[in-house]
């Protein structure tokens, strides 16, 4: 399946399922941005999201002070 012409990124499709409750962040960047011929390199980053105390994600970085250090209180 391809997105478009010349160099479009290939589509994908994602199991919305297997990203529910925080456990997975989706991201993509392109590897390469030049003139032809048609380079479609992408790489593909997959990583756990922290979890606050409250056992909920942490979407900012400016709330990564949350995320429990694994001291007991």
């Amino acid at each position: 399946l391809r997105g478009g012409n010349n160099n479009a990124s290939t589509r994908i499709l994602m199991n919305p399922a297997t990203m529910i409750g925080g456990y997975a962040q989706f991201s993509y960047y392109t590897n390469y941005w030049g003139p032809s011929p048609s380079e479609r390199d992408h790489g593909v980053i997959i990583r756990k999201m922290p979890l606050g105390k409250e056992k909920k994600p942490i979407y900012q970085e400016k709330d990564l002070d949350k995320v429990p250090t694994g001291e007991r209180e």
